[in-house]
C-alpha cells in the first residue's frame, strides 16, 4: 500500500518488475499504489505489459487473449473512444466511416486484422469457425474478396502463433527465474537436498508445471552448485572467527588447561555453539594450536625445560604413531591393547607414561580419529573424482574396471591403495542397496 516500499527494476532480459523491500515480494505487474490515473481507472480484465524489446501488448487472463493494439474497452476508459452515441449518430458515423476509412489496401488489411483481434479469434481456429465471429462486423467488408479475407486470416494465424510461441518462451524464462527465487527463499533447503525433495515440495506451483523435467533438473543442479560454492566460501570466512572464539573459551574455562585430555575437552564444550559448529578435525586442530600457543606463553613463567621435555615426549610419541600409520602397522580398526604390546619397551612410550597430561592411550585415540577423518575425506574425494569422470558405480561394477579408469589420476594416487579398494567396495554396497530399494 505504501508506494515508498516499492522500487522498479529492469530484469536482465529487459523486462520491468517491481520489488517490495518490506514484504520481500516481487511482481511483474505494477502495484496499485504506483499506477497513474489512467491505470487506476482500468476496471476491465485487460492488463498491459511490455515485451523484452519494449513493445506494448495487452493480455486478458480470463479469455487468455493477447493483442498488440489497445482493446476498445481501455480506449473508452481513457477517452480514446466515444460511447453512448445515439442510433442516428452511430448510423451517420458509419456512413462517414464508409466514405472516409480504408482509403488504401494497407488500411483495409489493418482493419480486417483488428477485427480478428477484437473478436478474440484464436490461433487454433479454422476459417469456418472464425467466420461465425466476424461476418456481422462492418470491418468484415474492409476486404471485399473472399480470397483476400482468407489470406489475411492465414497471415493473422501465423503471426498469432509466432507471438504465442514468444509469449510461451517468456513465460518459461520467467518460470526459471521464479524457480530460482523459490529455492533462494526455501527455509528447508540444505546442501544435501535432492531434486526429488524439491519436486515434492514445489510440484503444485504454476511455474513448476510450465517447465519440462529436464529443464527443472538443470535449473536445480546449477543453483545447487552455486549454493554449495557460496556455502563453502561463507564457511571459510566464519571458520577463522569461530576458531578464535573457541580458543578464548579454552583459556577462560575453569576445567580446561594445557594438561587436559582432548576427550575431556570435548565433554566440557559439548554444548558450546562455536565448538559444535567446527568439524571434529577443525576443533582438534584449534585445540592443538591453543595448547602450543598457551604452552609457549606459560614457558615464560614456569620451568621451560620441564614443559619442553613433556611436549617433546608427546610429539615424539605422535611421530611414532604417524610412522607406524605410514608403515601400515596402525589402522582405524587397530585395538590399543594390541598396539601397546608392540611399543611397551620403546623409549618414547616409556618417557610419556612417566609424565602428567595426555597418556599414550590418549594420543593413540586422537591419532585414530585423525585416520578416520582422513579416510572420510579421501572417500569424498574419490566419489567426486568418479563423478567428474562420468563413472557410474553399480552392483556389478568390478575393482579392476574402477582401478583401470582412475589409476592415472593424481588424486587417485594420493589415496592409500588399501583405502581405494575398501572405498570402492563400500560404493558397490551402497549401489546394491539402492537397487534393492
Amino acid at each position: 500500500k505504501d508506494a515508498s516500499n516499492w522500487t522498479e527494476h529492469t530484469h536482465s532480459d529487459g523486462r520491468r518488475y517491481y520489488y517490495n523491500k518490506v514484504t520481500k515480494a516481487s511482481s511483474w505487474d505494477k502495484p496499485e499504489c504506483l499506477k497513474n490515473a489512467d491505470e487506476k481507472l482500468n476496471t476491465t480484465s485487460w492488463k498491459e505489459y511490455k515485451t523484452a524489446d519494449g513493445r506494448d501488448y495487452y493480455y486478458n487472463p480470463i479469455t487468455k487473449q493477447s493483442v498488440w493494439d489497445m482493446p476498445i474497452e481501455l480506449k473508452r476508459l481513457r477517452g480514446l473512444a466515444k460511447e453512448d452515441e445515439s442510433d442516428d449518430e452511430k448510423d451517420k458515423k458509419k456512413e462517414e466511416e464508409k466514405k472516409e476509412e480504408w482509403k488504401t489496401p494497407e488500411e483495409r488489411r489493418n482493419a480486417f486484422r483488428e477485427l480478428l483481434e477484437d473478436k478474440g479469434v484464436k490461433s487454433s481456429m479454422k476459417w469456418e469457425e472464425a467466420l461465425k465471429l466476424i461476418q456481422d462486423d462492418r470491418r468484415f467488408g474492409a476486404l471485399t474478396a473472399a480470397g483476400e479475407r482468407k489470406q489475411a486470416f492465414a497471415e493473422y494465424i501465423t503471426q498469432t502463433k509466432k507471438r504465442e510461441k514468444e509469449e510461451e518462451r517468456e513465460k518459461r524464462k520467467r518460470a526459471k527465474d521464479d524457480f530460482i527465487e523459490a529455492l533462494q527463499t526455501w527455509k528447508d533447503l540444505k546442501l544435501t537436498t535432492r531434486y526429488k525433495d524439491t519436486a515434492e515440495h514445489f510440484y503444485n506451483e504454476e511455474w513448476f508445471k510450465l517447465l519440462e523435467e529436464d529443464e527443472r533438473v538443470e535449473v536445480f543442479d546449477d543453483f545447487m552448485d552455486e549454493h554449495e560454492q557460496k556455502a563453502k566460501e561463507d564457511r571459510r570466512k566464519q571458520r577463522k572467527e569461530y576458531v578464535e572464539k573457541v580458543k578464548e573459551t579454552y583459556a577462560n574455562h575453569e576445567k580446561i588447561s594445557v594438561l587436559s585430555r582432548w576427550r575431556d575437552v570435548q565433554d566440557a564444550l559439548r554444548d558450546n555453539e562455536h565448538f559444535k559448529w567446527l568439524s571434529k578435525l577443525e576443533a582438534l586442530t584449534s585445540w592443538e594450536e591453543w595448547v602450543l600457543e598457551t604452552e609457549k606463553s606459560e614457558l615464560k613463567e614456569k620451568t621451560k625445560s620441564k614443559y619442553r621435555t613433556e611436549r617433546k615426549n608427546r610429539d615424539a610419541f605422535r611421530d611414532l604413531l604417524r610412522q607406524h600409520g605410514d608403515e601400515g602397522k596402525i589402522s582405524s580398526s587397530t585395538f590399543w591393547g594390541d598396539y601397546a604390546e608392540k611399543v611397551v619397551k620403546d623409549s618414547r612410550y616409556i618417557a610419556l607414561i612417566s609424565q602428567p597430561g595426555s597418556t599414550p592411550h590418549d594420543l593413540f585415540d586422537d591419532y585414530q580419529e585423525e585416520l578416520h577423518d582422513k579416510y572420510n575425506q579421501d572417500k569424498n574425494k574419490l566419489k567426486k573424482l568418479a563423478k567428474s569422470k562420468g563413472l557410474v558405480i553399480t552392483a556389478s561394477s568390478t575393482w579392476e574396471w574402477f582401478n583401470g579408469e582412475l589409476k592415472d589420476e593424481s588424486i587417485f594416487k594420493e589415496i592409500p591403495s588399501d583405502h581405494r579398494k575398501s572405498m570402492f567396495e563400500s560404493l558397490v554396497v551402497k549401489a546394491k542397496e539402492a537397487e534393492e530399494d
